[in-house]
């Protein structure tokens, strides 16, 4: 409906800006009607999930979602003005979502004051809703936040203090001795002996003159007692003589990768600092994501040490788990990562050959003493059977 301005020779700002929302707010209805088809039509395709004729207590956020910015916090505080929310449904990569009212009188107000109107989309878009036959079902939808860790990774929580944190960042910010450089995707510096990743390893014939910072040495006995407490004895936890320190700005990443075998004892601790990141962790096709929070350590052990790989998308946003068994967004921060290692000094000797460097260089020699044993073994026994074959 057009404002009638034929009384106001000259428009005034407030007139013009008042028909100028109308005209982007709020889309003709053939144009929601194709558009609302089209959204639907993916939403079915992905969760069999239908558009219904009559009000329902479900409705569909047709074009936004996780995937285009929309949290579950901004969605709530809309739809809560209107109406009761029982559920929301944010689904990593779909951009659309899902709310379950406590009645249908709570969806039809809802639908009123938000559907053509509400500018919860990209950009400030307005969103367009429907009402669904109902929302998948959770068992439906992939939730990698549901997959059990990997065997022998824990992460310690609340390891330090915010005091010994600003400490750590001190020591380190401070200390100009280190071997500094800038990666793509983050900042890194090392102390002890550099990692060198163009080969993914280090020369222990070339430790640097900057060794770890003493700001750290409170760590090494609580190393020690977090093993203890943790039944880890089993592994090394002498005092590291490798730290790598890597600084993120949002946006910022590292690729999938394993810890070179034969470089690195086990386990491998990271000490995160200044804010959380999701990691992720993959074997194959496998992906188990782990919100690594501030001023925690990641024990990485065994198996989540030999035969995972781990590695942090570089975005600017992360995806986490809600109360409501749902997902939101999360802007990154400034983090700074604490890595502790003990150099091997010699070949791996674990059980998991997928990933590891001394297996697959020794691999091809094994194999040519196998079939080389295998040669000798036929060709044995192809000239006794023929000594035998002669005798008759």
């Amino acid at each position: 409906m057009r404002l009638n301005l034929t009384a106001v020779s000259s428009p005034s700002p407030i007139h013009c800006q008042l028909e100028k929302m109308i005209a982007t707010h709020v889309s003709k209805p053939k144009k929601v009607d194709k558009k609302k088809r089209r959204c639907l039509a993916i939403i079915k395709a992905d969760y069999n999930v239908t558009e219904s004729e009559t009000p329902t207590i479900f409705l569909a956020i047709l074009n936004a979602g996780l995937c285009n910015g929309l949290t579950e916090e901004t969605l709530l505080a809309k739809a809560t003005a209107h109406g009761k929310v029982s559920q929301v449904l944010m689904l990593a990569s779909k951009s659309y979502c899902f709310l379950k009212c406590a009645s249908i009188a709570d969806a039809e107000s809802i639908f009123l004051a938000m559907h053509n109107v509400s500018t919860i989309g990209q950009h400030g878009a307005v969103c367009y809703l429907s009402y669904v036959t109902g929302i998948p079902q959770l068992e439906a939808v992939e939730n990698d936040w549901n997959k059990p860790l990997p065997k022998g990774l824990i992460l310690l929580t609340d390891f330090i203090t915010e005091e010994e944190e600003s400490a750590l960042l001190k020591a380190i910010g401070n200390d100009s001795r280190s071997n500094e450089g800038n990666m793509k995707n983050r900042r890194v510096k090392h102390f002890g002996y550099e990692f060198v990743y163009g080969s993914n390893n280090v020369d222990s014939t070339k430790p640097l003159e900057c060794r770890i910072p003493t700001a750290c040495d409170f760590l090494w006995p609580r190393f020690r007692q977090a093993a203890a407490e943790n039944d880890l004895q089993g592994l090394d936890w002498t005092q590291p003589d490798q730290l790598t320190v890597n600084e993120y700005e949002p946006g910022h990443g590292i690729p999938p990768h394993v810890d070179t075998h034969s470089a690195f004892l086990d386990p491998i601790l990271s000490l995160s600092l200044e804010s959380d990141v999701v990691m992720e962790f993959r074997r194959g096709s496998e992906c188990t994501p782990l919100l690594l929070l501030r001023r925690s350590l990641l024990v990485m052990s065994g198996e989540a040490r030999f035969d995972w790989m781990h590695g942090i998308r570089p975005r600017h946003l992360d995806w986490l788990p809600t109360a409501t068994v749902s997902l939101t967004m999360e802007p990154r921060r400034k983090r700074t990562s604490l890595t502790f290692r003990r150099l091997r000094r010699g070949p791996c000797h674990c059980q998991f050959p997928t990933l590891c460097d001394t297996h697959q260089s020794t691999a091809p020699k094994l194999l040519m003493d196998t079939l080389a044993k295998q040669a000798r073994y036929t060709s044995y026994t192809l000239a006794k059977s023929f000594r035998l074959f002669t005798q008759l």
